[in-house]
């Protein structure tokens, strides 16, 4: 449960409402979903680093809808499988590791926006989780650059344990930031390399 727990926490993001954060930014560009898309980023935790590499890997029609397909991988073997699809109304993830996520969790409302608290709940499997966040305005720097960003902070519960995790977007790149914490750990994920789909 605890290990279903922080891959979900670990790529979860927030719906929006509010002021604009930029008029001429697509919405869209705040979390890029194009293949061939790859996202590398140091992880560190209990003092020990590694690597974590995300790919949209391809386009696949999943129950009759055309989904992006996310892998992610740590040290060499993947960890996490997603299915993302893109909306008027914003980003959803569908599925998770092959699992059905009801409903569809919002990554990203259209338009983004600042200055609310959300809240939610989603069921992947057998496990039912409550989440709440909100967003605001942040200056950033990761090894990749300094980036004027969606700061989106979530909490997320099952069976009473909590998990925080504050996540920073970028136009145009995506997630340039995450630190993760649950307990006394805290897993910091920085952005050293992002490639756009051919």
């Amino acid at each position: 449960m605890r290990a279903s727990l922080l891959l979900i926490a670990a790529m979860m993001t927030a719906g929006w409402a509010g002021r604009t954060l930029a008029a001429e930014t697509n919405d869209a560009d705040y979390y890029p979903l194009k293949v061939g898309n790859q996202w590398t980023y140091d992880l560190t935790s209990d003092g020990e680093k590694s690597t974590l590499v995300v790919r949209i890997v391809k386009e696949e029609e999943v129950d009759g809808v055309m989904l992006y397909r996310l892998e992610a991988e740590t040290d060499g073997e993947i960890s996490v499988t997603e299915h993302l699809r893109v909306t008027d109304e914003g980003v959803y993830r569908c599925r998770r590791n092959g699992a059905q996520i009801e409903p569809p969790l919002c990554v990203i409302k259209f338009p983004i926006k600042q200055g609310d608290n959300w809240e939610g709940e989603a069921r992947v499997g057998r496990e039912d989780f409550d989440i709440t966040g909100s967003t605001t305005l942040d200056e950033v720097e990761v090894p990749f650059g300094k980036f004027s960003a969606a700061k989106v902070i979530i909490t997320t519960s099952e069976n009473g344990m909590k998990i925080r995790s504050t996540d920073w977007f970028a136009p145009g790149v995506g997630m340039v930031k995450q630190v993760m914490r649950f307990g006394d750990r805290e897993m910091l994920y920085e952005l050293v390399d992002f490639t756009a789909g051919a």
